[in-house]
Order: C-alpha cells, then structure tokens, then sequence
C-alpha cells in the first residue's frame, strides 16, 4: 500500500523483514506457547508468516491489518486477515473471555505509552483463563537496537523496555510472566567475541584484566540481543 508520498509499507516489509522462509522457522519458538491453542488473534499480521505456521500447528487464528496491501496478500494465500483501522479497536470488539492467545510480533513499539496500557488490559480481559499473551518487540536495553532497527521503520514510536513491560503484565494480573531473548548481534559488529577458541589459560588471563572487564561490560551493553519476547499467561 503506498502513501500520498509514494511509499509502498508492503515492498518496506519485503526489503527489510527479511525472507519468509527464514521468518517462517523463527517462528517455530512460538509453537511450545500455541500448538495446544484455539481462537489465536495476531494483531498486525503482516504478511502473514505466524498465521502459516499456525495453520500447520493445527490452530485455529486469524490476523487483523491495517495495511490493505498485505492483507491481500494474506487472502491470496487463503488466510483469515481482516483489514481494520485500528488493531486495538478490534481487539476491543471482541466478546471477553473468547481468546485462547493473543500475539503481536514486532507491533508494540509502533504503540503510543497510553495504548500500550490500553493493549494489556484488553488483552487480560479478552483472554479465557490460561490463555497466553505473547508480545515481541524491539529490546530497549541493546544501544545497538538504536542505530540500527528501530530507527530504519519511521512508524515506530518508542521501544518497551522489557522491565517495564513484564511490569505492566504482572500488575494487570497475569499470573505468570516469562522472557525470551532472541536475534542476537552478528559478532562483525561486536567488540568481543568469545566462543570455544578462546578458552585456553592464556585468554583466560587475559580476560581478567581491567581494561578486558570494562569491554565486555561495555559489549553487553552496546550489544544486547536487539529483539525480546514476554510470555504472560492469564
């Protein structure tokens, strides 16, 4: 879909996503929270990569968009996406209790403060007992994430710090809340790299330096994985 200055989101998400194949078999972390699911609503479907693998888990979902471009492109490949103004409005609409999972992949961040909160709620409310809530997003905690991805998408708004989100879940009553670190930094960029190779009583030595502490205090810093999921059950 292409704005009044001529921009096309869909193409944006081809480019810089990255391929659908490699999209699809990330998404294979997610089959231990939904593969005994039903009624699964993935809010910013995109293209349609979650919805795939759900059809192969044998779950029954669907995706709501706002891009008419990419929920076309969902309907050509026979999955239920429905293309509405405002994710969270439809999320509204729903009748409480009648989900069995809730996932936005890489949609928080393009949220405002007040509709993040909005977001939890409804997702509390909007979900049967024992039904998951699960949100990926950009790490706020990586600097790297900040030169990098969060910037390239001018649509974004602000990265959640995954303190604060696991926060907000926990205060809003789910009753158990789980992290998961994902897309590590390409050891190209990073000032350290450690791996086997560097376990010998030499490296060892020298990792105990000062100067060798403060760097890697430094990396982690700089270099933190650049994306999180929260898992938060009901």
């Amino acid at each position: 879909m292409a704005d009044a200055a001529g921009v096309d989101y869909t193409r944006f998400a081809y480019r810089f996503r990255g391929a659908e194949d490699e999209i699809r078999r990330s998404l294979e972390v997610y089959r231990p929270y939904f593969a005994d699911r039903q009624d699964v609503l993935d809010i910013g479907c995109g293209r349609g990569e979650f919805l795939e693998v759900l059809g192969r888990w044998k779950v029954d979902g669907y995706g709501v968009e706002i891009d008419a471009g990419l929920v076309e492109e969902c309907r050509a490949r026979g999955l239920r996406a429905t293309l509405v103004e405002d994710g969270l409005a439809h999320l509204a609409g729903l009748p409480d209790e009648s989900l069995g999972g809730l996932v936005l992949l890489q949609v928080i961040e393009h949220l405002s403060p007040q509709q993040q909160l909005d977001l939890i709620a409804l997702a509390f409310r909007k979900l049967k007992f024992g039904g998951r809530f699960v949100v990926e997003t950009l790490n706020a905690s990586s600097l790297y994430v900040y030169a990098n991805a969060m910037y390239l998408d001018p649509t974004h708004t602000r990265p959640v710090h995954p303190a604060y989100l696991g926060f907000l879940c926990e205060e809003i009553g789910f009753e158990a809340v789980e992290f998961e670190y994902r897309s590590p930094v390409p050891d190209s960029a990073r000032l350290l790299v450690t791996g086997p190779a560097d376990a010998t009583p030499a490296t060892a030595a020298r990792k105990s330096q000062p100067s060798t502490r403060a760097l890697e205090k430094l990396d982690a810093l700089l270099h933190a994985p650049q994306d999180y999921l929260v898992v938060a059950t009901k």
